[in-house]
């Protein structure tokens, strides 16, 4: 993942990216069709990104 984060673990269905120096992990979910707004939201806050960034990410 861009940004400095990198993949740690597939837990279940949810993937775990971690950062040096962050305090918490990105938890991604893994295997929807959609993923839930509240969090894309929720994910672009801790990344301090706007949703349109993620995208571009993606």
């Amino acid at each position: 993942m861009k940004l400095g984060w990198q993949f740690d673990r597939q837990s279940g269905s949810h993937v775990v990216f971690v950062k040096p120096g962050e305090p918490r992990p990105i938890v991604i979910p893994d295997g929807r069709k959609e993923v839930a707004k509240f969090i894309v939201r929720n994910i672009c806050k801790q990344l301090e990104i706007s949703s349109s960034d993620l995208a571009d990410l993606i």
